[in-house]
């Protein structure tokens, strides 16, 4: 997928996500919106849960698949501008349908750097999944960040990143900005540019 193709993606994402919240807002109800609108434009449930990771996994971030919903797990002592990134990588992955097959559930995850305890990485997955009453068999794939060169890993990456940048006025902050309006002349430029694949809304 073109940078062009992410960024029409966004925007999509956004115009749903708008419907049902106030900008700017919260970062975890920005962030729960567009999962919402995800699942909107994929038809299956995609779910956001906050989670704190054991400190040797090393892991920010992953995804679960499980057919007919997926849960997006992102570490909650990372700060709102980092679980942006995260978001949208794992968000990359569940519109693409991505990730590793999990028999025996070899998680991949999105992580700090190399990947070096695999181990405290499946008890991660393990407690999440005995929080949903879920069996590994339930898991098709979990999605993954591991800074290897593969073509789906470069594309959730950079939509990942693409994501926060343009989410990010979204949020309650030194960023926030409303939405666009044509009541202004500033508004109305970053209306224009929208159509261009400018501004995000």
């Amino acid at each position: 997928m073109s940078t062009k193709e992410m960024k029409l993606l966004i925007s999509a994402l956004g115009e749903e996500a708008a419907k049902e919240l106030q900008r700017p807002a919260e970062p975890r109800d920005v962030m729960r919106q567009f999962c919402r609108a995800m699942s909107v434009r994929k038809g299956r449930l995609i779910e956001l849960k906050f989670y704190s990771f054991p400190p040797d996994a090393g892991v920010s971030g992953l995804c679960l698949d499980l057919g007919d919903r997926s849960i997006i797990v992102v570490e909650e002592a990372t700060a709102s501008e980092a679980q942006l990134v995260i978001v949208g990588h794992e968000l990359k992955h569940a519109d693409m349908g991505t990730g590793h097959h999990a028999a025996g559930m070899p998680a991949a995850a999105r992580t700090h750097g190399t990947l070096q305890q695999p181990e405290a990485v499946r008890r991660a997955l393990q407690q999440i999944l005995d929080e949903y009453d879920l069996t590994s068999e339930a898991v098709l794939t979990v999605s993954a960040r591991d800074h290897c060169a593969d073509e789906h890993e470069i594309d959730a990456e950079t939509f990942g990143l693409l994501f926060a940048a343009a989410v990010r006025p979204w949020i309650r902050g030194r960023y926030a900005q409303g939405p666009v309006s044509d009541a202004t002349v500033e508004g109305r430029i970053n209306l224009s540019l929208l159509s261009r694949g400018g501004t995000l809304l």
